[in-house]
């Protein structure tokens, strides 16, 4: 029953993180975001609402959204404040 417990608490980890990815590559198409793709966005939208549901489950998933994420679309100086 552990393992059996452990193997799909991996596989919702796992399933976090490529979710994580997907948006994290969505999030950095400024070009696709800025010309009204709406593809794009509706592409954008649905991954981030399967990532809010998986962050209620997992709380990585949370604390990755709230500290890492906003840094990614960024420019190296909107990251240092110099613009």
């Amino acid at each position: 029953v552990i393992v059996a417990l452990s193997a799909l608490l991996a596989l919702a980890v796992i399933a976090g993180a490529i979710a994580l990815v997907a948006l994290m590559r969505l999030n950095s198409r400024m070009e696709e975001k800025n010309s009204g793709n709406q593809e794009f966005r509706s592409a954008e939208a649905s991954t981030r609402a399967a990532i809010d549901a998986l962050a209620g489950e997992l709380p990585e998933v949370g604390d990755f959204l709230r500290d890492f994420l906003p840094a990614y679309g960024q420019t190296l100086d909107e990251l240092t404040g110099r613009i």
